[in-house]
């Protein structure tokens, strides 16, 4: 925390700028003007959506055959309507991966050490 609040300072100084948030002028300057329209999460449908879903059903009646399309929210933007089959892996025999082999432990990462001793260091400030 010291480090960020000297950085803000050093960032400040040499901006000539000073960083305010939280102020009822700050919130007004920042408002998104978005958050306060109500949106319509269930919308009728457009006229050209209600006869192309018509179509559909009108075509796999006089087909006999169910079209398998994605409509709905969930499906994968990636894959088309007749699957996803771009991604699939390769079937390989499960003997072949090595399993259970040694791993050497080099001691703890340290980055995680000096996030560790990061942690302490403003421990002990607050304290005091």
């Amino acid at each position: 925390m010291t480090g960020t609040m000297n950085s803000l300072n050093i960032a400040q100084d040499q901006l000539k700028h000073n960083l305010v948030m939280g102020t009822p002028e700050s919130r007004a300057k920042y408002h998104n003007a978005a958050k306060d329209t109500e949106y319509n999460f269930d919308p009728k449908l457009d006229k050209d959506v209600i006869t192309s879903q018509r179509s559909l059903v009108n075509a796999e009646e006089s087909l006999g055959k169910t079209f398998d399309i994605q409509l709905d929210s969930s499906s994968d933007p990636i894959c088309s309507s007749a699957g996803c089959y771009q991604y699939n892996h390769p079937k390989t025999n499960a003997t072949v991966i090595p399993r259970d082999y040694f791993v050497p432990n080099f001691g703890v990462d340290h980055d995680v050490m000096g996030t560790a001793n990061s942690i302490k260091i403003a421990e002990d400030q607050l304290k005091h």
